[in-house]
């Protein structure tokens, strides 16, 4: 038996051996979603947009949409936000899931 759809993980940075900056993210789609956000996320890593490190704030073809509402812009040093995938079914755009993220420098003031 399939426990959900369910996902989380972080995403860090090393210099050296010191962490210095790390994302958070959590949430979940369904497997049909992933092969259209996959295709969301390419558009700004292609692009070398940040926001949140995530897609643009929104993309979408005739079955899906996707959005991102990054509260922080292309801030690198500290964000979060929440990013949303839906589906068109009978005409209206029905959620299919989301994930939150939040993240950035662990010492924004410099190193002590």
């Amino acid at each position: 038996s399939r426990l959900g759809d369910g996902s989380n993980g972080t995403t860090s940075i090393y210099y050296g051996n010191d962490l210095i900056w790390e994302m958070q993210y959590g949430g979940s789609y369904p497997d049909e979603a992933i092969p259209f956000l996959r295709e969301a996320l390419h558009v700004n890593y292609s692009a070398g947009i940040w926001l949140g490190g995530r897609g643009p704030e929104l993309y979408e073809n005739e079955t899906y949409r996707y959005r991102n509402k990054c509260a922080t812009g292309e801030n690198f040093d500290e964000f979060k936000g929440v990013e949303y995938i839906e589906k068109m079914v009978d005409g209206e755009w029905v959620l299919l899931g989301k994930h939150e993220y939040r993240g950035g420098f662990l010492f924004p003031d410099g190193w002590s």
